[in-house]
């Protein structure tokens, strides 16, 4: 055994290569359940002083391989012992194997480790076992900062830049979780990226309208989220937009509710023209025979519906097939008294449903249902949330899909807490029911069609939510 610490000194000391040999040879002739506990403290001393410059080397893959062939006998212990030992054995293959699969040429192979690297990052940053700051910031910087090192050296080939930016930006995304020293570092790696791509960002930036602010604000604030794109390229933090970078948004979640058309619309003149037409050619050219035609009896012959008795029509009139129908009105009585309150009108279309707030610190009098989440709630969940409470239960309604179907933003002028508004939209559509309206949510309410939006809502957002839901 005073070999094996002999071994582990020089294991950390310059001799590496032939020390591991020795030590992979200890590892086969004299790993024992009695003697393990021994093997695991030299070779966490191995590690905890050396593992950022052994990892990925081939010789440390030996090792590590070799221990890993024993990992029934180290694995006999009890309890707690155990399981620290089972971790400790896969972060050493992960820092091993992993990371010398990272130094291939061969694609399949280095996707397949990136891959593993990425899945290793999302664990650790959303592990709920309560490690502190310090601790996860320690695993991160030993576990995998050497990794994230070699992808960093592959970027520029070709086909690994794509899933090497993939696992560097969460680097970018979490970099508050490493310490300060490696934080640098990955910041390094993300102005890295950036430079690669600064051309057409620069390009993008100046030229597009996407960001703007939908909603105008003083010329001193747009002109400061709007200038000098060449500063937007230099950010750190340039995977989010430039004018979000630094201010504290407000996030709201409110529900777009529709009623679909009830009837079909009404054809436009070419449309009735082209049906005509194609009735008229079938008349004219197709060749039909009966639908029991090769079952008839010889000398039987087919009449006309018009020349066909009514079954019992001069005992009942009223069992003649239509008698005392009636089409219902296309256009209603609520479309001749422009009843914005029912749901019988407008019945070629879609009506959405607005609601009147009457509160201080709503941005506009006449809005879709709207408000802030619940802790650990989904944005669309509080869409329709909002939505149920404002209309009440007699009225159910089921939302379409998860992602939002746009969203606007406005600056504060004088709020000290947030910088401005976020609300994003969420449709949903209408089962069955109607509105009993929560007059703690809002005072009023009104069933309107897409034309008829911009009378209610202001000119700065009606011509975007005009462009956002259907027709």
């Amino acid at each position: 055994m005073v070999l094996v610490l002999w071994c582990c000194l020089q294991l950390v000391d310059k001799k590496f290569t032939k020390a591991s040999v020795l030590f992979g040879q200890l590892i086969a002739s004299q790993l024992t359940p009695e003697s393990s506990e021994l093997f695991m403290k030299a070779m966490t001393n191995v590690v905890d002083k050396r593992g950022d410059a052994l990892s990925g080397k081939k010789e440390f893959q030996t090792l590590i391989e070799a221990l890993d062939s024993k990992r029934d006998v180290i694995l006999d212990a009890d309890g707690d012992e155990r399981d620290k030992r089972e971790q400790k054995l896969d972060v050493w293959k992960f820092l091993a194997v992993t990371h010398a699969q990272l130094f291939t040429d061969e694609t399949y192979q280095f996707n397949k480790a990136a891959k593993a690297v990425k899945l290793r990052f999302e664990a650790l940053v959303s592990s709920k076992e309560g490690h502190d700051e310090e601790d996860r910031a320690r695993r991160l910087h030993s576990e995998l900062m050497p990794l994230l090192r070699t992808l960093y050296s592959k970027l520029g080939v070709a086909w690994a830049t794509t899933i090497v930016e993939g696992v560097l930006a969460l680097g970018t995304r979490h970099r508050l979780l490493f310490n300060e020293e490696d934080r640098v570092e990955v910041d390094s790696w993300t102005k890295g990226m950036q430079d690669r791509r600064s051309a057409p960002a620069i390009a993008r930036s100046a030229g597009s309208e996407a960001r703007r602010n939908i909603v105008a604000t003083s010329s001193s604030k747009l002109s400061e989220a709007g200038a000098k794109p060449r500063a937007k390229a230099a950010r750190q933090n340039f995977l989010v937009p430039a004018e979000d970078d630094g201010k504290k948004w407000r996030v709201l979640s409110a529900g777009v509710l529709e009623r679909l058309p009830v009837v079909q619309p009404d054809l436009k003149d070419w449309e009735m023209d082209f049906q005509v037409m194609q009735h008229e050619k079938a008349l004219r050219e197709d060749q039909r025979l009966e639908d029991d035609f090769w079952f008839m009896e010889p000398g039987a012959r087919h009449i006309t519906p018009e020349e066909a008795p009514w079954p019992n029509a001069e005992e009942d009139p009223e069992e003649i097939v239509g008698a005392g129908f009636h089409l219902a009105p296309r256009e209603t009585e609520d479309d001749a008294n422009n009843n914005r309150k029912s749901l019988n009108r407008a019945l070629k279309g879609r009506v959405f449903l607005l609601v009147k707030n009457d509160q201080k610190d709503a941005k506009y009098p006449w809005f879709f249902p709207v408000g802030e989440k619940k802790d650990a709630e989904k944005m669309r969940d509080a869409a329709l949330r909002h939505v149920g409470e404002t209309v009440g239960d007699e009225l159910e309604a089921t939302p379409v899909g998860f992602a939002p179907m746009g969203y606007v933003k406005y600056l504060h002028e004088d709020d000290s807490e947030y910088d401005g508004t976020k609300v994003f939209f969420y449709k949903s559509q209408l089962l069955y029911g109607d509105v009993a309206l929560n007059q703690d949510k809002a005072s009023d309410y009104l069933w309107v069609t897409r034309d008829e939006l911009s009378e209610y809502l202001d000119p700065e957002i009606a011509d975007y939510i005009h462009k956002m839901v259907p027709p």
